[in-house]
């Protein structure tokens, strides 16, 4: 498993039965509230034939809600979404948070959870990971993780409180602080039980990758948002 650049998608890549990408900026999405009509366009540009399409209201929270019917949906009050459902597109967006992909090959489920430093600091990469043991009895050694684009430590400054937060995932430099938010969310998956030879995270920076990416930090609120994309694909 490994994340590839090809035209205007980052590509998770060795993930035999499943397909899953974060768009370039060049497929944006609004910072705004949307609809599930705002979703479905730019999402048959990146997947061919989706069943379903599904997008997480993201509220900075730790909620992970189950997909179980193959219908379009924007899910309220959440921030993560798994499904067994074949064909059904999960999706969230981003500007600097990280969006986490989760695998099971074995039990063929698929999730996807939006991650800022809120989310990881209350626990949704746990909550992922929980819902794929509890509620799909998957196998701690059979989930695989893959953290998509957002912002890295080279530009992720913020203050002092966060030592409290994510002490170890922390760099000082210049009597600066700046977090590793990546780090951070794989310290939370291997608290909850996974290897760090189960994930894999992008090398991409949003706040950097100026051409590629949109960035709260860098450009301000009103941002466009990146798309991510995950399903499970037909096996007929």
């Amino acid at each position: 498993m490994k994340w590839v650049l090809e035209q205007d998608r980052f590509l998770l890549r060795e993930v035999e039965g499943f397909e899953a990408m974060t768009a370039t900026r060049s497929v944006p999405l609004s910072s705004g509230a949307l609809q599930v009509r705002d979703l479905r366009q730019p999402v048959e540009r990146m997947v061919r034939r989706p069943a379903a399409v599904v997008g997480m209201e993201q509220v900075h929270g730790k909620s992970v809600r189950v997909v179980a019917e193959g219908k379009d949906a924007i899910v309220p009050a959440c921030d993560g979404l798994v499904t067994d459902q074949p064909g059904v597109v999960l999706t969230m967006r981003s500007a600097d948070c990280l969006p986490l992909i989760a695998l099971d090959p074995v039990r063929r489920v698929v999730g996807l959870a939006h991650a800022g430093w809120r989310g990881i600091r209350s626990g949704i990469p746990g909550q992922l990971v929980d819902v794929f043991l509890s509620r799909f009895r998957s196998a701690a050694g059979d989930i695989q993780i893959a953290i998509g684009p957002g912002i890295g430590p080279c530009c992720y400054e913020v203050g002092p409180e966060f030592e409290e937060w994510f002490s170890s995932q922390m760099e000082i430099r210049n009597e600066r602080r700046f977090l590793d938010l990546k780090k951070a969310a794989v310290a939370r998956l291997i608290r909850a039980g996974l290897s760090s030879a189960q994930i894999v995270s992008s090398p991409w920076c949003s706040s950097c990758e100026r051409e590629l990416c949109f960035s709260y930090r860098r450009d301000g609120a009103e941002t466009g948002r990146m798309m991510t994309c995950a399903m499970i694909l037909s096996s007929s």
